[in-house]
């Protein structure tokens, strides 16, 4: 993790949700949901793995001519995010990043430290209909470091199983609480707009 605390800029402002109300998802389990100071308190004791989908990119750029690059938006956002992160010392074992150009640039741009390639997080186009989704997401399920969190930098992802879906608004992160011998539990949905809450909360 970075050593040097970096008080956030003004939050990027709220695009549009980029999926309708009742298709994003997955759905958080009201019994199991953490918000406000509770949610804080978790991400401080670590154990979690936060999965971030990539921020606002457009058309592609000369150094990845077949993707899509970050926009100045993009990138606010992935440094507002990284900074926020920072600001509330949060413990981050490691950050991982698909290989597409979107992701690893949003990951270098948050400033937690190098991201690791990790192919396990790339996007789900492409796999052929007999792949083993399940078998995809087990990264959600790796336990952190003791006190620490691991930072998943990655895409919306599609599966035949429809709550197995990871279908969020850009730069936002999903929290997940890993289960032994079991699947990982989705605890908390922060979009860029909830950050600055989380900031209010910590105090001075």
């Amino acid at each position: 993790m970075a050593s040097a605390w970096a008080q956030p800029t003004e939050a990027p402002p709220v695009l549009p949700i980029a999926y309708a109300a009742g298709i994003s998802s997955p759905v958080i389990d009201p019994a199991v949901e953490l918000k406000g100071q509770q949610l804080l308190s978790a991400l401080r004791s670590g154990g979690l793995v936060l999965f971030m989908r990539h921020a606002h990119t457009s058309d592609p750029r000369p150094a990845c001519p077949e993707e899509g690059g970050l926009t100045a938006l993009g990138e606010q956002q992935a440094r507002w995010v990284g900074a926020a992160i920072l600001r509330l010392r949060l413990p981050v074992a490691s950050v991982q990043t698909s290989a597409m150009c979107r992701a690893r640039d949003t990951a270098l741009l948050m400033g937690l430290g190098e991201p690791l390639v990790n192919l396990e997080l790339n996007p789900s186009a492409g796999r052929d209909s007999g792949y083993d989704h399940s078998r995809r997401f087990a990264y959600l399920n790796r336990q952190p470091p003791a006190g620490t969190n691991i930072v998943l930098v990655s895409h919306v992802q599609g599966t035949p199983i429809k709550q197995d879906n990871i279908l969020i608004e850009l730069a936002e992160i999903i929290v997940y609480r890993p289960v032994a011998d079991s699947r990982s539990v989705p605890v908390a949905r922060i979009p860029v707009s909830s950050w600055q809450g989380l900031i209010s909360l910590s105090g001075p």
